[in-house]
């Protein structure tokens, strides 16, 4: 027995289908060149370092969740004290990102 699918949806899918997998196929390569570029350096993991110089002692464990949305604008929002989203722009502009985090790991830290 099979699922019996209206032939308005059907119509829907054929027309979106391409476009769709597209946008995101795009976005999926950009997410993993702008990863692969910031594991190269671990600005996050500097950012730390420079805290804990700061503190003169190491930081506490914490966690801090930060997902990067395909957003142009220089822009982060905060959704919890262990949470935030971050523009790609901002993500990208490292003296931005920088200054933006590091008031955040030293109140974590």
């Amino acid at each position: 027995m099979g699922c019996r699918v209206r032939p308005e949806l059907q119509a829907l899918v054929r027309k979106h289908h391409e476009p769709a997998r597209v946008w995101s196929e795009a976005r999926k390569h950009e997410f993993v060149a702008l990863t692969a570029a910031r594991q190269r350096v671990s600005l996050e993991w500097a950012v730390v370092q420079t805290v804990e110089r700061g503190l003169g002692r190491k930081a506490r464990p914490f966690e801090l969740d930060i997902r990067v949305l395909p957003v142009e604008a220089v822009q982060a929002w905060r959704l919890s004290p262990k949470r935030a989203l971050v523009s790609r722009a901002l993500f990208r502009n490292r003296a931005a990102y920088r200054e933006w985090l590091r008031p955040i790991i030293e109140g974590l830290a």
